[in-house]
């Protein structure tokens, strides 16, 4: 005869007209801790989460359901978590979180690699002018970590995304670290992230992409075909960078962009973008030959070099502020380099299905792809659209 468990662990159960508490135990079985009073979803389930683990502590302990009381289970459950002591606890936090920078750069490619590093030479910074870089990992509590988001937001400015940023990537070294035994708990899976800000940047209007690229083409034209990797081949400007001689085949009018000079860990696919025939004859008149960086050092071709990460972005200020100056456009609010990818993708996207351009930009998603749209302040299509409700058509 098999003996019935004592409990079985609760789960959150998300019905479609309520959500409750499912847990096996001789003396209750189903709670709702008035989760259904909370209406924003997210709140709902991060508060039913942490129920669930406090009843799943209460009952490992041995304690009966009908006696459960949150107050003195979080307490005690808290005094449990700060009795475990991390083994490599006495480890500096400098030197644990360069641990942590290395073993990401080791299993994840060099762009990657990159942003681990980049973010983690920010917090670097940060425990040096308050002198917390040799306090031992274990440490480190939130409050430090919510003094750093501080910092960076009214010392440095900087803008939410990039908040958000630091705490996914700064969380992923730390959780590297609580599994090897540095940390007991990783406090910046605590932290919230901020509402997204709206973009700054924007794209060209037509007219003004038009006079614009114009200009470039007869004052700067090397910068010119940075500009239409960007906006044929809905390249990022780092990408753009990066490029090589080899990877542009004008024959195929096809351009290969390699994973390492991609954005992210899940770019680990070799991408392929189409060089429009209209725009063709710019690339065969502008491209250089040899074998080599397009853009490489000094902003010109180069053997083994690429240019600066700077430089497209300066040359690219420097002729709008002519354009400025000269009455080419009126307003640049908004405009810098990376404006003619989204310029393209919005251009592109009224041309042709979203699809297409999703995949010439390399997105997995379309909502990724979107971000990069401009809506026209007029929809064209709606004002063209038949009146199929009255007889009578519009006056």
């Amino acid at each position: 005869m098999r003996l019935k468990p004592a409990y079985r662990p609760a789960e959150l159960v998300q019905g479609s007209s309520r959500w409750y508490i499912k847990v096996y135990a001789p003396d209750r079985k189903r709670m709702t801790f008035d989760l259904n009073r909370i209406h924003d979803l997210g709140l709902r389930r991060e508060r039913g989460q942490q129920l669930v683990s406090l009843i799943n502590w209460w009952l490992a302990a041995d304690m009966p359901l009908e006696r459960f009381n949150e107050r003195i289970a979080r307490k005690r459950q808290q005094e449990s978590l700060a009795a475990k002591v991390a083994p490599r606890g006495h480890v500096p936090l400098r030197q644990a979180l360069y641990k942590a920078v290395e073993i990401k750069e080791a299993k994840t490619r060099e762009a990657s690699g990159k942003s681990y590093r980049s973010h983690a030479n920010v917090f670097f910074d940060y425990l040096e002018r308050n002198d917390l870089g040799a306090m031992p990992v274990d440490e480190l509590e939130l409050y430090h970590l919510v003094d750093f988001m501080d910092d960076r937001k009214l010392r440095d400015g900087v803008r939410n995304n990039t908040i958000n940023n630091a705490i996914i990537h700064l969380g992923a070294l730390f959780t590297e670290l609580k599994g090897r035994g540095y940390i007991i708990d990783n406090h910046w899976h605590s932290l919230k992230k901020l509402p997204p800000e709206k973009k700054k940047r924007r794209a060209f209007k037509p007219d003004e992409a038009q006079r614009a690229f114009t200009y470039f083409y007869e004052h700067d034209p090397y910068l010119s075909l940075a500009i239409l990797f960007q906006y044929c081949c809905l390249m990022r400007p780092n990408e753009v960078r990066n490029l090589r001689t080899t990877e542009v085949n004008l024959e195929t009018g096809v351009v290969t962009i390699l994973p390492e000079i991609g954005k992210t860990s899940r770019n680990i696919n070799t991408r392929y973008a189409t060089i429009p025939k209209s725009y063709e004859h710019y690339f065969r008149e502008l491209m250089p030959t040899g074998r080599g960086y397009i853009f490489g050092q000094g902003f010109a071709f180069h053997a083994n070099k690429p240019c600066n990460k700077g430089r497209m972005y300066k040359r690219h200020l420097k002729g709008v502020k002519e354009m400025l100056a000269t009455g080419i456009l009126e307003d640049a609010t908004g405009i810098e380099f990376y404006s003619w990818k989204d310029t393209g993708v919005t251009h592109a996207a009224n041309a042709m299905d979203i699809i297409h351009v999703r995949n010439q930009a390399g997105h997995t998603a379309t909502s990724t792809t979107l971000k990069y749209y401009e809506k026209p302040i007029v929809n064209d299509e709606f004002r063209k659209m038949e009146n199929t409700l009255t007889k009578k058509g519009a006056a």
